[in-house]
């Protein structure tokens, strides 16, 4: 009995991504570059897709400053994007609270 193509093709994503997987993991065992390792770890910990977008960003930010052949430059813009989309949220969750405030303040008790 032939499998129908779409389930086929399902079947070598998870065997490539088992592979990958295992090969990863068989390589931390290994001598391996200490930031390289720690990326990798981080990968195999949970799929980029289900991690929060923003707390993924501060964590390259710390890696990408230990890497040796990193541009001071582009570390700065990051550091300065990072902290300007946080100063953002700041902002608006300040105002949502406030909102909050002076709607409980302002309704009556019964």
């Amino acid at each position: 009995m032939k499998l129908p193509i779409f389930l086929w093709k399902v079947n070598i994503i998870e065997m490539a991504r088992d592979f990958a997987t295992n090969y990863l993991m068989e390589s931390l065992k290994k001598r391996m570059d200490q930031n390289v390792a720690e990326q990798v770890s981080h990968a195999l910990e949970m799929p980029v897709h289900w991690r929060m977008e923003r707390l993924e960003a501060r964590w390259f930010v710390e890696v990408y400053h230990k890497k040796e052949n990193m541009d001071p430059l582009r570390l700065e813009l990051a550091k300065l994007d990072y902290n300007m989309v946080q100063a953002t949220y700041l902002e608006e969750t300040n105002v949502k609270v406030k909102d909050i405030q002076d709607t409980v303040l302002n309704t009556e008790v019964v």
